[in-house]
């Protein structure tokens, strides 16, 4: 056997060696895969799910009356507004989509009131998620929320778009307190121009059916 003989010997040998190697290798993927997909697809399930921190929403679901007061500076005077709210479970009860219609203030050549609102639990990062829009800005205000079931009360923190002082992300604080399954209440506190925090708006509810 000459040398060029042992050589191709040798390369032949390797290259079965390798194709059996990735066969071999490629079998055991394919075993492993349809469990790694399973278990995947499981975590996915379970992350996109509504639970039981949804189910602390449900409070929320119906037909509600509300009174608005709100001021734009500390020693601003107090303005109301009177509306309804309709709020309802969407998306396989992922979350709640409120609507709001409320009274005009004649007085400033206001339109009638609207609001939109979607609430919901972020499986992922562990809060409350909360989107509201109306049509006195064009900015969204977004906002995160805990929960404290002791004292039944849902601190959030936020930014917004606000049309009265120009600021881009206008942070803010809100507060719902559930009273019972017929009445809640929503405060809201920004910061005045001096960094000082005041109450800007106080919503009350009363559930109408």
């Amino acid at each position: 056997m000459t040398y060029k003989d042992v050589k191709k010997l040798i390369a032949g040998a390797t290259l079965v060696f390798a194709l059996g190697t990735s066969a071999a290798l490629y079998a055991e993927s394919m075993d492993k895969t349809p469990m790694t997909d399973q278990t995947m697809m499981m975590q996915m399930m379970k992350l996109g799910s509504p639970g039981e921190h949804h189910k602390m929403l449900d409070v929320f679901a119906g037909t509600w009356n509300l009174t608005v007061t709100s001021k734009m500076a500390p020693n601003a005077p107090a303005q109301t507004m009177t509306g309804t709210s309709e709020k309802k479970w969407i998306l396989g009860n992922r979350f709640i989509e409120e609507k709001v219609q409320g009274t005009s203030d004649a007085k400033m050549g206001m339109p009638p009131f609207e609001g939109m609102g979607i609430l919901g639990y972020d499986n992922i990062r562990h809060e409350y998620v909360s989107l509201w829009m109306d049509n006195m800005m064009t900015g969204v205000m977004e906002g995160e929320s805990k929960y404290n079931p002791q004292t039944k009360m849902f601190t959030e923190k936020g930014s917004v778009s606000c049309p009265m002082t120009g600021e881009k992300r206008r942070k803010f604080r809100g507060v719902v307190t559930v009273i019972d399954n017929n009445h809640y209440t929503y405060d809201m506190y920004m910061m005045d121009k001096h960094g000082n925090e005041f109450k800007s708006m106080s919503i009350d509810y009363q559930r109408a059916q």
